[in-house]
């Protein structure tokens, strides 16, 4: 079965919605300090307290936000994440009126290259005022100053669907407990078909006496892909990245 996928489905990842897209940073020198490590405060009634444990480290996630809470999915899938780290900190520093003021980024990003992302989450209704861009464009520029890079990114980004349902169904099986040739077979099989569908690789699996399971284990851990912005069913075709298009 030959199936060509329809883009590099190997660059998947989040997207972040900076402010700015194609201007460079305008560094903004002023004094900025490293406060004590955010608290994450007590649930409310009412709130939301989403959580999450990364599967590559085995830290434990606390979202204050839907949106926080999906945007874990998201860091783990991006192969640009070696790691992430939920209210990492909080700065102080002098905002733009003069004053004293305190800014606790959502999460920090670790790239692969050791670059570290500070992350802030907003509605994307909220990125429109003004009093915002402004605020957040000079917090932006303040930490440039120090060697830290702070984007946005915003809910309809983050819970898109179909692709955040699929993000938590194949993080599901990101910890079972395969072997290397179970593994190996199945990429072998998906590699030399130019393709597979899930039900056919599924149906290899039964044949195997290997879990189907391992599907979306190596989904999750990119030696497989798929689609991710429709559902995962079994019509979804697979693909092996050694047969991936540039």
């Amino acid at each position: 079965m030959n199936i060509q996928p329809k883009q590099n489905l190997a660059t998947q990842r989040l997207e972040p919605r900076l402010l700015e897209h194609h201007s460079a940073c305008e560094t903004v020198f002023a004094p900025i300090w490293l406060e004590e490590t955010r608290l994450v405060p007590k649930k409310s009634k009412g709130s939301f307290r989403g959580k999450y444990t990364d599967p590559k480290t085995g830290l434990r996630h606390i979202g204050e936000s839907l949106n926080e809470h999906g945007l874990c999915f998201h860091a783990a899938f991006d192969p640009t994440v070696k790691h992430f780290v939920s209210h990492p900190c909080t700065f102080g520093y002098i905002n733009r009126h003069g004053k004293e003021s305190k800014y606790s980024p959502d999460k920090l990003l670790i790239r692969q290259d050791d670059q570290w992302v500070f992350v802030e989450v907003k509605p994307e209704d909220k990125i429109y005022n003004i009093d915002f861009y402004n605020d957040f464009r000079y917090l932006r520029g303040l930490l440039h100053s120090i060697g830290c890079h702070l984007i946005l990114t915003v809910d309809t980004v983050i819970r898109r669907e179909p692709f955040l349902s699929n993000l938590k169904f194949i993080s599901g099986y990101a910890k079972l407990i395969v072997t290397e040739v179970q593994c190996q077979s199945l990429l072998d099989f998906v590699f030399y078909n130019q393709g597979c569908s899930l039900s056919e690789a599924l149906k290899h699996c039964q044949a195997l006496g290997v879990t189907p399971a391992i599907v979306y284990f190596l989904l999750h851990h990119r030696r497989l892909f798929c689609d991710m912005e429709t559902i995962i069913d079994r019509p979804t075709a697979l693909f092996h990245p050694d047969r991936m298009e540039a």
